[in-house]
């Protein structure tokens, strides 16, 4: 895990200037597509696209912090085991 760390400390600076940028790029292309979307297929199918994009984030969310819930479980299970071992 040091090793890693070690390997990615040199670019912490370079994603924290790059993740706003791409962040920012949303607020430019984000309008963009979503008014031609609506100039080509009206409101209704503009709010259908909407919530379909919340709810599969919204999925996809909670698919994170569950394997991330899952992979905390496990550590702390090894850590346990490891411990009574010794």
């Amino acid at each position: 895990m040091n090793t890693i760390k070690k390997l990615l400390t040199p670019y912490r600076g370079r994603m924290s200037s790059i993740i706003p940028i791409i962040m920012g790029s949303g607020y430019a292309v984000g309008p963009l597509v979503m008014g031609s979307l609506l100039d080509r297929s009206g409101f209704q199918f503009g709010w259908i696209t909407a919530a379909s994009v919340v709810l599969f984030s919204t999925i996809a969310m909670k698919m994170i912090d569950i394997s991330q819930t899952r992979n905390k479980q496990k550590r702390i299970l090894n850590s346990q085991n490891i411990q009574t071992r010794q």
